[in-house]
């Protein structure tokens, strides 16, 4: 299998309690905070269909982050903001109004 150890269904996903994305709904930017681990993480926002929409790559992060996504150009409706980082992601769905 190919799958990481680690969890039970073989997928690795960041915990919910170290993320916030706010607001929700969003108009003009969504905020994301997290405590990062000396890493490089990825933060995209993602349709409903799977397309991003929104990447950006963020080198050696550490410590307390609160990075500004500007979302103004997108068409209100549902979305998911996803932070990826070492193989592991964590998804938070939000609303663009």
């Amino acid at each position: 299998s190919e799958f990481k150890s680690g969890s039970a269904n073989g997928i690795n996903e960041l915990t919910n309690e170290s993320f916030k994305v706010f607001p929700n709904p969003a108009s003009d930017k969504l905020t994301v905070s997290f405590d990062a681990e000396n890493a490089d993480y990825t933060i995209a926002v993602l349709d409903l269909t799977g397309r991003t929409v929104v990447s950006n790559n963020y080198s050696n992060l550490a410590g307390s982050q609160e990075i500004s996504v500007p979302v103004s150009g997108l068409s209100t409706g549902n979305y998911i903001v996803k932070i990826s980082t070492n193989g592991v992601s964590f998804n938070q769905k939000v609303v663009i109004k």
